[in-house]
């Protein structure tokens, strides 16, 4: 059997590969994030399990994987995807070897953590800009990589509808039953990730955008129409509603980007 795990970053793709592989038993090829498959001599006497990521167009030749048997796509709500891919970003920049820089975005974490009304998440991704030495002209310029992927999802969904999609929100609350039977086996396993690999586990739960999210990244983000087509497409709630009382939890803010 061959089977596919795809997905944009930060909505789940590792955790849902690892309780796959940990379900099953016997020899397995692994894929990790390459961008295609290439068929090997034994293929066919064992399993083949491979996860993508969903990029911009061109980023992974689907077409190669044409031939799996199985084919997953997870999809988280893009709000609080937003959260985990802003947090996630300094991992990827050169900034996080400056102390000072790294003081910068902690600081304003902080911030964030002890009057989430101060900080926007907009605010965070501009600095971010800044630290990074490409800064956002303008805020509306800085929701552009949280909605732009949005895109190249709904793009793969209309590409590629034979994928048999699993919310995030679904993953983690082990509400399973509905893959269990397109796959063909129990997922008894666990999600537990290897500790290479560690740093992308952040919260595992859902719904924390509206402790992050302030009235301004509301409605600058609600102004993208990729947002709200993507909801739709994948059948989440168009509310946008923030509780008056908000707390941010700095164990998945500022002590998160600290751990690494």
């Amino acid at each position: 059997m061959k089977v596919i795990v795809a997905g944009l970053a930060k909505t789940g793709t590792t955790g849902l590969f690892y309780q796959i592989r940990n379900s099953l038993e016997g020899e397995a090829r692994i894929l990790f994030e390459q961008t295609g498959y290439e068929r090997q001599s034994g293929d066919d006497e064992k399993l083949v399990l491979a996860k993508t990521l969903v990029g911009r167009e061109g980023y992974a030749d689907f077409s190669s994987f044409d031939p799996f048997h199985k084919k997953v796509c997870i999809v988280r709500d893009p709000r609080d995807r937003a959260i985990s891919s802003v947090l996630y970003r300094s991992f990827d920049e050169k900034f996080l070897e400056n102390d000072d820089s790294v003081e910068r975005l902690v600081s304003l974490l902080r911030r964030k953590e002890q009057s989430p009304d101060e900080v926007s998440l907009i605010d965070l991704v501009m600095l971010q800009g800044e630290l990074a030495g490409n800064p956002p002209k303008k805020p509306a310029g800085a929701a552009y990589p949280l909605t732009m992927p949005l895109q190249w999802l709904m793009d793969f969904r209309r590409d590629h509808p034979e994928y048999f999609i699993v919310k995030y929100e679904d993953f983690v609350e082990n509400r399973l039953d509905g893959l269990a039977e397109y796959l063909g086996f129990p997922l008894s396993g666990d999600s537990e990730v290897e500790a290479h690999v560690q740093r992308v586990v952040r919260t595992k739960k859902a719904g924390d955008w509206t402790n992050w999210f302030t009235e301004s990244d509301v409605a600058l983000l609600r102004a993208d129409s990729r947002m709200a087509e993507y909801m739709e497409m994948f059948g989440y709630e168009d509310d946008w509603g923030l509780p008056e009382e908000r707390q941010v939890d700095p164990r998945h803010g500022s002590e998160y980007v600290l751990r690494w």
